[in-house]
């Protein structure tokens, strides 16, 4: 049986840590456009959410440039819920 969290997480309608297991998709693209296209594709296959590993992105160390590319992939994603990560390289992240 599925061990449930004591406080499920509701965002856009989609229950994290309820009942039902979820569908999340990594987003992973070193250039805009590539990610951008991905969360197009992605999204087109109906998950539940969406996680943007930044750590393989090209303009990582750029702030602004993360901002902004987030704000794009939001407007791509729509209402599906978007997880934003950044794992270190001791969590076996590429940064």
């Amino acid at each position: 049986m599925r061990q449930l969290s004591k406080k499920p997480l509701s965002v856009r309608g989609i229950t994290i840590g309820g009942a039902l297991p979820l569908v999340c998709l990594p987003l992973l693209a070193k250039e805009k456009s590539d990610l951008l296209r991905q969360a197009a594709d992605l999204t087109a296959m109906k998950p539940d959410m969406l996680e943007w590993r930044v750590d393989g992105y090209g303009g990582v160390a750029d702030v602004d440039d993360c901002l902004t590319t987030l704000e794009e992939l939001s407007s791509v994603v729509g209402d599906l819920p978007l997880i934003f990560t950044c794992p270190s390289h001791l969590e076996e992240g590429l940064v």
